[in-house]
């Protein structure tokens, strides 16, 4: 009988899923998936989780503009930033 001092695969595999499963949550604990950021002279709009997004230029809390069922994205603020165009598919 041969024996190995190397972990089989099956204790492997069972060590990859702990440790993923130990580190996924930490990986989704903050957002990062901010897409088509569009700039004003006071505003950033941005879409995330099939919504419109706004925050200051500065930084600050994000305010959801939009709330369909649906997709919404490609946001474009005016030169002001008092509008937001986007495409919406409902």
């Amino acid at each position: 009988m041969r024996t190995s001092c190397l972990p089989s695969r099956r204790t492997l595999a069972a060590l990859g899923l702990l440790l993923t499963a130990g580190i996924a949550p930490a990986l989704t604990a903050q957002t990062r998936l901010l897409r088509q950021p569009t700039v004003s002279a006071n505003h950033i709009a941005f879409s995330y989780a099939n919504n419109i997004w706004v925050t200051g230029r500065d930084g600050g809390d994000a305010r959801r503009l939009t709330s369909f069922q649906g997709v919404t994205m490609l946001p474009k603020l005016s030169p002001d930033g008092s509008l937001v165009a986007f495409t919406g598919q409902y």
